[in-house]
């Protein structure tokens, strides 16, 4: 009896325990099945792009290290080739010789116009004193071949000018090529975001198409759920969703983004080996980028959450009403993005 009086007191206890735990659970954003609207458990997805070299060449430098904040056009790697920096200096000589050329038919065209000029006043010398019968026929006729012979020079002349301005253009579009390709050894950043990887380091030599850097793009943040065909029959492209993250009172707006047109197993992440077990249908849930855009301290890739699809346009429950549980930033916030999102920039102090 006092062996019953011990245990009933120790079973109440427990089970306000895990009464306290389920609830509390709850509130943390586990999958709740809710009539209207789906839930999956899954991991915040960034896109990753993976920067690479146009060319091949040797890493000189790797300006950026892991995890990094990078703007678009930044540095992010620096490679030189021999043979690149060989045909600028190729194709800049070649331009050289070019302009030279140019230079020296201005200089015969200048002494073909004086030669013409010259020839021109002895014609007509000839032709008065032919009048007066000073000069034979035939002197005048070699006088107008002389004239005639200077007047065709010049043509050519002008002929091979106009070949020389040609291959001079072609040579300022082989020399654009060159300073381009010389150029493109350097590697910037795509667009805003974060390095996660450093591919490649000082004195690696990489191919043409190489990986130097990988990066993530904050403002491209997905979350993959699994349903099953119940309930991905009736899921539509543009559909509302919620994502709760777990560990942050927090519940983001999302849209639905992409519905598999195939069922498939599921990735360990999700809970139960029974649920992996089964086929289901994945749907790609998108944050905005306006929200992720203010909120790309806070928002990293793998962080465990909750989807929730309304497919049937049921009114949300409270506790997923929009609302944010995360540590305003102050320095650079956007307020009025902050406002019309409930969301405002902030940065998770326990979670960095």
């Amino acid at each position: 009896m006092k062996f019953l009086k011990i245990l009933l007191p120790v079973s109440l206890i427990a089970g306000l325990t895990a009464g306290v735990f389920y609830l509390k659970q709850q509130e943390q954003g586990s999958a709740v099945e809710i009539e209207g609207i789906a839930a999956c458990n899954g991991r915040l997805e960034m896109k990753r792009v993976d920067v690479a070299s146009l060319y091949a060449g040797r890493v000189d430098t790797v300006a950026v290290d892991r995890g990094q904040q990078v703007h678009k056009g930044d540095v992010l790697a620096v490679l030189s080739s021999s043979v690149t920096e060989a045909q600028v200096k190729s194709v800049t000589a070649q331009k050289k010789r070019a302009l030279e050329t140019i230079s020296k038919i201005d200089s015969r065209l200048r002494q073909a116009d004086e030669e013409i000029r010259l020839a021109a006043i002895e014609l007509n010398d000839a032709q008065n004193l032919r009048r007066d019968s000073l000069i034979s026929q035939t002197e005048l006729e070699r006088r107008m071949t002389a004239l005639s012979t200077r007047k065709e020079s010049k043509e050519v002349l002008l002929k091979e000018k106009q070949e020389a301005l040609y291959e001079t253009g072609r040579i300022d579009a082989l020399l654009e090529e060159a300073k381009s390709r010389n150029d493109d050894m350097t590697v910037r950043a795509p667009f805003d975001g974060v390095v996660e990887y450093r591919l490649a380091e000082p004195g690696n030599v990489v191919g043409a198409g190489g990986r130097v850097v990988s990066m993530l793009d904050p403002t491209d943040v997905t979350l993959d759920v699994f349903l099953p065909t119940s309930e991905a029959a009736r899921v539509k492209v543009g559909d509302e969703a919620r994502i709760a993250i777990d560990g942050i009172d927090t519940v983001i707006p999302a849209k639905v983004d992409y519905v598999a047109d195939d069922a498939q197993f599921t990735p360990k992440y999700v809970e139960t080996r029974e649920e992996r077990a089964k086929l289901l249908f994945k749907v790609t849930l998108r944050i905005p980028e306006e929200i992720t855009r203010t909120n790309y301290r806070m928002l990293k890739g793998g962080m465990p959450s909750v989807g929730y699809v309304n497919y049937a346009g049921a009114p949300w429950p409270d506790y997923l009403s929009v609302k944010n549980g995360m540590t305003e930033i102050k320095n650079g916030r956007d307020e009025s993005a902050a406002a019309a999102h409930t969301v405002p920039d902030t940065a998770g102090t326990e979670n960095q």
